[in-house]
């Protein structure tokens, strides 16, 4: 797939994005680099680098090593402009623990997502509207549900435990 077309892919794609396909090119570290970050679709500045005119150049040129760099600098800088708005959190999926994203600003904030990308993901107005309309309806139930959950359930349990922070074992912090 030429880069120009996964360009394209991005402008109409909702949702997370497709996995980019990993080029063949790339040396052994940037390969477990690739696997580990599975770029997407939705990464728009690694989609940019890909398809700028000086990266172009190199990849004409048979200059694999300066590609492979660049690769590896965007690659690093992944991870950390995707979990900069996020925090992690232990939730639960069915009766087990599982690390989460807690997102930190936007319109979702506070929420717990499984990936920092759902937090900037755009907002589905039908089922919002839905969401709104069932909570006018049965908020009271759902409270009272919900509490159950939170007393009995031993994995909510497990939870509270787990995401408390944890006292520093050198006692508190002294300010100057």
């Amino acid at each position: 797939m030429i880069v120009s077309e996964i360009i394209a892919l991005n402008e109409f794609f909702w949702g997370d994005g497709d996995p980019l396909p990993e080029p063949e090119w790339l040396d052994d570290l940037n390969k477990t680099l690739w696997q580990e970050k599975s770029p997407t679709t939705k990464d728009d500045r690694f989609v940019k680098q890909l398809n700028s005119r000086i990266f172009q150049q190199l990849l004409s040129n048979q200059m694999f090593d300066m590609a492979n760099q660049q690769i590896r600098i965007e690659l690093e800088n992944l991870e950390s402009v995707s979990e900069a708005g996020s925090a992690r959190v232990w939730s639960r999926s069915g009766g087990k623990q599982t690390r989460k994203f807690r997102c930190l600003h936007g319109a979702r904030k506070g929420q717990v997502r499984a990936s920092p990308a759902a937090c900037n993901a755009p907002i589905n107005v039908k089922k919002s509207v839905g969401l709104k309309a069932t909570k006018a309806k049965r908020s009271g139930q759902m409270k009272v549900k919900s509490a159950i959950t939170r007393r009995a359930n031993p994995a909510s349990k497990r939870l509270t435990r787990l995401n408390k922070p944890r006292k520093s074992p050198f006692g508190r912090k002294k300010f100057k």
